[in-house]
């Protein structure tokens, strides 16, 4: 891997749903994805962004996976924290074994979603470590990369439509991934996987008034700049 620019590459800031990514990492590492999880009243109880998900359903993970990671839900990532780690502390301490093993300095994690809690934050350096890993798995690859989609707990009764947050995703077919974040202290943050020209770049974003447009700006620069 080869950076091409950084600004504040150690900066300790917010990352709002980026978090994700590292709760999805320990997700996988730690259950089967066709496991059912039933979905409890505390787990619909979330502000912001959410798939619907109803207290008593019955889904599989790997659709919760999809939810959290496609429209950003926040229903889904409690769900998935508290049946895989048992409780919310310790899937936050799975969170944080996890930034260990991968002897990052400068990320720590409060809670699965990215709400602007005390001690949740990353840097652009770590998050970057942190992709290296997330592309490893093609699951998680193959979720980040779809645009739409509607999923149904086990008996389907209930179905979810899913529609991603990724704006440039949506508008732009080179791009394959990968997560979008927003709250009022961590403002937008934006990490975009694009394949052109036989290369793979990826940007990452934080603390953004204007996320899609930075994000733009640097892949326009990327690919006037550099010959591929």
């Amino acid at each position: 891997d080869i950076i091409l620019y950084s600004n504040n590459l150690n900066t300790r800031l917010p990352i709002a749903s980026l978090t994700k990514l590292v709760t999805a990492l320990v997700v996988v590492n730690n259950s089967n994805s066709e496991n059912v999880v039933t979905v409890e009243k505390a787990d619909t109880q979330v502000v912001g962004s959410n798939m619907g998900l109803v207290s008593g359903e019955k889904i599989r993970i790997i659709n919760l996976l999809y939810g959290m990671l496609v429209s950003s839900s926040n229903d889904a990532a409690m769900a998935l924290a508290r049946s895989v780690g048992g409780s919310g502390e310790n899937f936050n301490r799975l969170m944080n074994e996890e930034v260990k093993r991968l002897k990052l300095l400068d990320t720590h994690f409060t809670n699965p979603v990215g709400w602007d809690l005390e001690d949740n934050y990353s840097t652009v350096l770590d998050l970057k470590i942190i992709l290296g890993e997330f592309f490893k798995n093609p699951t998680l690859l193959e979720i980040v990369n779809t645009r739409e989609k509607t999923v149904s707990s086990i008996d389907s009764n209930y179905s979810h439509k899913l529609i991603s947050t990724n704006k440039l995703l949506l508008e732009n077919s080179n791009v394959s991934g990968v997560k979008t974040g927003f709250t009022a202290k961590a403002l937008g943050n934006l990490i975009i996987k694009i394949n052109k020209s036989n290369a793979q770049v990826v940007t990452i974003v934080l603390n953004s008034q204007e996320r899609e447009q930075d994000t733009q700006k640097l892949i326009d620069w990327l690919f006037a700049v550099y010959r591929w």
